[in-house]
């Protein structure tokens, strides 16, 4: 009947626009794995500590020095001296 091929066309529509918002979730969800890992190589090739998300690059906060190293928290005085605080 036209209610059903209504109905059916309705849902395509939606199943459609749902697949949609999950492989634009999935897309930017993999560009930033990307970009960090990205990020973590030139860290380390210039030799400084990459700031984790939630930390300012250069303030105080959580670093790492790769991408499977241990997260290190790091202050930074009002002269731009470093002091490792917890390991």
């Amino acid at each position: 009947s036209k209610s059903r091929q209504r109905r059916r066309t309705v849902e395509k529509a939606a199943a459609k626009t749902i697949q949609k918002r999950i492989r634009g979730v999935l897309a930017r969800k993999r560009f930033k794995t990307l970009k960090r890992k990205r990020m973590f190589r030139m860290a380390q090739d210039s030799g400084v500590l990459l700031a984790c998300e939630g930390t300012v690059q250069g303030e105080s906060g959580w670093y790492q020095m790769n991408e499977t190293s241990a997260p290190v928290y790091y202050r930074v005085d009002e002269f731009g001296e470093w002091t490792l605080v917890k390991k």
